[in-house]
């Protein structure tokens, strides 16, 4: 390739489709890419034998990347992005291994990212004729005159064959959406995904740039013949066509240890406050979301204690930065400016995010919104007193009846709205409220993500309660504003009828006290449960000073497989922080008191589990079937002569004691039933109970039997 940093990086998506194809496809690309400093990436998504392929692609000059996924689906989505994860250049394209590309087609696509970078440029594919394979190319060599007289025009659908964009637009949405795979609609995924983030599509038809497809045999004719086949190209149409937010990947993404930005900032201004910031910090870093940076802007405090708290995370993502004294709303700028992430999160220093917030804003983008916003709800810092406050969907009509916004602790923002339509420096209260307006009168579109926020902290240094008088004075201004300063038109919507729209509802409303006090300050949440989703045996070193420990798993008898829980009573905060940067993923709940951990009937967590493998063993389709459940009791003893030949035996320890279940696939109800009835000629104690598609009420019976037991 071309010495020098690349200006352009070219991923080839490749498993098990021949190295000769390889081969001619990326000596088209050597010679389309002109003077231009580029790489070639092969990124190889678990060919059965590598070795070839990998020798092909270094003789070629390009980077080799092997993802050894063997036994898993071919995913275009996850090869692609595996590639593009080591990318160096500032203009990203991908292809196929069967397609060429004409002499400086690509030096002048990759030219035309540059000048225009919020473009997604395609190129239109030609199909070679019929047996024009690369054999065929092998032996003639590239005759792009004859290629142009003899190709067929594939016409505008789908992506072409070719993808280009700016690095900073596919960090943007997140690359190709790793959920696909097999086949199908993950271009066009991607592609119509740029344009909701912002992007024209683009596709170059000028007579330099040409892209043709060599011909092989069709695997489609066969492949929709098959149903599983069917099911998976339903699958990936129903992300394509039902699926409207356009960053994808949130929770994990393969290329995100080289993305050129965070997804998110939080921006947390802050002074003299230090002994609330680490209960907000500690907020964050518990997100299920964890592709963000922190900044905190300390606004001249009187000890950099506030940097001692940042600091005693040792979490590179933290970011602390002092300025002399500005006033709340400068922080806010200055934190905003110093901030890398696509979007704004902001938190003010005595706030909490509960985990979700990142997850639902992000989740709630789609084509034309720039904004999101959330409920959120009011806690006493000494009661723990909860009040939730719903919000409507904002529009500048709905912000007319009182000249109020939702406060910025539950908004995700762009940061480019941010930096150009900044905060209000000249306001001591209030900044928040006008800000947003600005932004909705200069057509900033917000939408609802569903969800409760924030948990705002109700306290005698709160600036909402210091500076009452002076926040609603500059909400009747904005009110004000609003009215008598708007254009006709802006008038016209704001004389309309907005403060007659619904509210948003949210889930907590009915048990908000319940719902919400797992995530409150130590001090107010009780005794805080955590359920982590895989048994772990060690868990000393993962909490502080743990009150109770519960591990239940259940193992298959003759296979080794299991699977399991653990509960742990007792968490702080920090043990939130160390899990969720352990990776682990779990469940929290909270309570006064625990004073019996393990409150629920002994077989609770073996009969929600056993119920679990039933669905199953009946979502596998299998036609007419029943399911025969036993439970035998705490003995294993000739487990075969109690049930026959089983499909899974399960012996299921939770609190220090074991059970044994058997489940068994039959041909109809009624089998499943002489199975049971067999199963108690025995004469051992067995509780059982029959499954089949329509009467999985049975399962009910059997839970009021086992906790009769």
């Amino acid at each position: 390739m071309k010495e020098g940093t690349p200006v352009a990086s070219i991923v080839i998506g490749f498993r098990n489709w021949g190295v000769q194809r390889l081969r001619l496809c990326i000596r088209s690309i050597r010679v389309a890419f002109g003077e231009m400093p580029f790489e070639v990436i092969v990124s190889d998504y678990g060919s059965t034998h590598p070795e070839p392929v990998e020798q092909v692609a270094l003789e070629s000059g390009a980077t080799y990347v092997y993802s050894d996924v063997r036994d898993e689906p071919w995913s275009r989505s996850r090869a692609l992005n595996a590639g593009f994860a080591v990318a160096q250049g500032q203009v990203l394209l991908c292809t196929d291994a069967d397609m060429l590309f004409s002499p400086d087609s690509l030096r002048l696509v990759s030219d035309w990212v540059i000048r225009f970078p919020n473009t997604t440029a395609l190129i239109e594919c030609r199909d070679l004729p019929f047996g024009w394979d690369d054999d065929h190319v092998a032996a003639h060599g590239f005759m792009f005159d004859e290629f142009e007289s003899n190709a067929k025009l594939r016409g505008r659908w789908g992506m072409g064959g070719l993808v280009a964009v700016s690095r900073d637009v596919y960090d943007r949405v997140r690359g190709l959406d790793e959920r696909m795979h097999t086949y199908g609609a993950e271009d066009l995924d991607f592609g119509q995904r740029t344009q909701w983030a912002g992007n024209r599509i683009f596709w170059l038809d000028e007579p330099r740039v040409r892209m043709y497809h060599m011909w092989h045999p069709s695997q489609d004719r066969q492949s929709h013949e098959d149903g599983e086949f069917k099911k998976i190209v339903d699958f990936n149409r129903n992300i394509l066509y039902n699926d409207k937010h356009y960053v994808r990947n949130i929770e994990a993404w393969s290329a995100q240890g080289r993305a050129s930005r965070p997804l998110v900032s939080v921006t947390i201004a802050t002074r003299n406050r230090e002994h609330l910031l680490r209960d907000a910090i500690s907020s964050v870093l518990t997100q299920t979301v964890q592709d963000f940076e922190i900044v905190i802007m300390d606004d001249g405090s009187d000890t950099r204690a506030a940097e001692q708290v940042a600091a005693s995370f040792q979490d590179p993502r933290i970011k602390y930065f002092y300025q002399p004294s500005g006033g709340i709303p400068s922080a806010h700028n200055a934190a905003i400016k110093k901030s890398r992430g696509y979007f704004i999160a902001n938190l003010d220093d005595d706030d909490l995010m509960p985990p979700w917030r990142l997850e639902s804003q992000l989740k709630a983008l789609r084509k034309g919104v720039l904004g999101t916003y959330g409920a959120f709800v009011n806690f006493d810092h000494d009661t723990g007193a909860t009040k939730i406050f719903n919000e409507k969907n904002v529009t500048v009509s709905t912000a007319y009846a009182t000249g109020g916004a939702p406060g910025h602790s539950t908004w995700l923002v762009s940061r480019d709205v941010l930096i150009a339509i900044p905060y209000n420096e000249d306001l001591v209260s209030g900044e928040d409220n006008e800000v947003f307006l600005r932004m909705l009168r200069s057509g900033v579109t917000f939408a609802h993500c569903g969800q409760i926020a924030a948990l705002r902290r109700r306290h005698s240094r709160q600036m909402t309660q210091t500076d009452q008088l002076e926040h609603e004075r500059v909400a009747a201004s904005n009110r004000h504003y609003l009215r008598f300063n708007a254009h006709p038109p802006l008038r016209a919507e704001v004389e309309s009828s907005g403060s007659d729209k619904p509210w948003v509802k949210v889930p907590g409303h009915g048990n908000l006290d319940e719902f919400i006090r797992p995530y409150l300050p130590d001090h107010l949440c009780g005794v805080r449960s955590v359920q982590l989703a895989t048994p772990v045996r060690d868990v000393q070193g993962l909490f502080e000073a743990p009150r109770g420990i519960e591990h239940f798993y259940a193992e298959e008898l003759g296979t080794g497989v299991t699977q399991g829980l653990t509960r742990v009573h007792g968490a702080t905060w920090a043990d939130l922080v160390r899990l969720r940067s352990c990776g682990m993923e779990y469940t929290v709940t909270a309570a006064e008191d625990v004073a019996e951990p393990n409150a629920a009937p002994r077989l609770d967590n073996g009969l929600q589990f056993i119920v679990d493998r039933v669905e199953a063993l009946l979502g596998k389709g299998l036609a007419g079937a029943a399911v025969a459940v036993v439970y035998l009791g705490r003995t294993a003893d000739d487990i075969q002569g109690l049930v026959g030949e089983v499909e899974e035996t399960w012996r299921v320890a939770s609190r220090g004691e074991e059970s044994w279940y058997a489940i068994r696939v039959c041909e109809g109800i009624k089998a499943a039933k002489r199975e049971i009835e067999a199963a108690r000629g025995t004469g051992g104690s067995v509780l059982a109970g029959v499954y089949g598609v329509g009467v999985l009420d049975a399962l009910v019976g059997m839970r009021r039997g086992s906790e009769g037991r």
